[in-house]
């Protein structure tokens, strides 16, 4: 028994250091052994959206339930996206920040972007303004695949350091979510009264099915639900009732 303990210990150990050296230099310093080195864990509770100030002069917003590590060496800040959705905001800053997504390397100058990393699904970038490019987090030596440049405004999918169709989406414009405003084309009330939800003390409750496959175009505050359901009723004449449980939205 403690001969295979021994055995395993050492090719868990070997299996280590191999991993290790295929990972770039700008992303050891989230590893677990940092030399010279400094890193932050940031995170956001439900409902809570907060922005974070980074090293050389730039800011990152997390979405609710979000979770980045952000480390600094030799004069250069990375960002590795655990969870959730993130914006960095690079427009005032010199410095370049290189930013770990999945499988994927993002390394942006000047920029403004919006990256996002669920569970089991491809990561999500959306570059606004300013230059970036994406590449495989793990190279091999005897073969690096150059960077491709991200193109602005358009909603993309990464896979292992290549860019791809997101899909058609309801979304038109997400670059002010940090301030809770949205851009959306033929929602469905039910969607834009669930994002709304996710961020509200005191929910939206439709009480009326037909009013939830109902679609709105539109900009919408989603991170007040009392103006939404206000709206709402206002453009399709519903009846608005508040109870203990939240704000209930009926049709008269």
């Amino acid at each position: 028994m403690r001969q295979v303990l021994v055995s395993g210990a050492i090719a868990a150990c070997l299996a280590l250091a191999v991993f290790v050296g295929l990972v770039p230099a700008s992303m050891l310093p989230w590893s677990s052994t940092p030399t010279g080195q400094t890193h932050m864990l940031l995170e956001t509770a439900p409902r809570t959206m907060r922005t974070f100030a980074l090293p050389g002069g730039g800011a990152v917003t997390l979405d609710r339930a979000s979770k980045v590590i952000v480390g600094s060496r030799d004069g250069t800040s990375t960002i590795k996206l655990v969870m959730g959705r993130m914006q960095l905001n690079a427009l005032d800053s010199a410095q370049t920040y290189t930013i770990a997504a999945g499988a994927n390397t993002i390394t942006a100058r000047a920029a403004l972007m919006d990256v996002t990393l669920a569970v089991h699904q491809a990561p999500r970038v959306r570059l606004y303004i300013g230059e970036a490019e994406v590449q495989p987090l793990l190279q091999n030596a005897a073969y690096r695949i150059q960077g491709q440049r991200l193109p602005v405004g358009r909603p993309l999918r990464l896979l292992h350091g290549r860019i791809g169709n997101a899909g058609p989406s309801f979304v038109t414009n997400e670059k002010d979510w940090p301030s809770g405003w949205g851009q959306y084309r033929a929602i469905a009330i039910s969607r834009l009264v669930s994002i709304a939800n996710s961020y509200a003390e005191k929910p939206i409750v439709i009480d009326d099915p037909a009013i939830g496959t109902m679609s709105v175009s539109g900009r919408f505050r989603f991170t007040d639900t009392s103006a939404l359901a206000a709206n709402l009723a206002t453009v399709f004449g519903f009846q608005v009732t508040e109870r203990p449980d939240g704000l209930h939205l009926r049709q008269n």
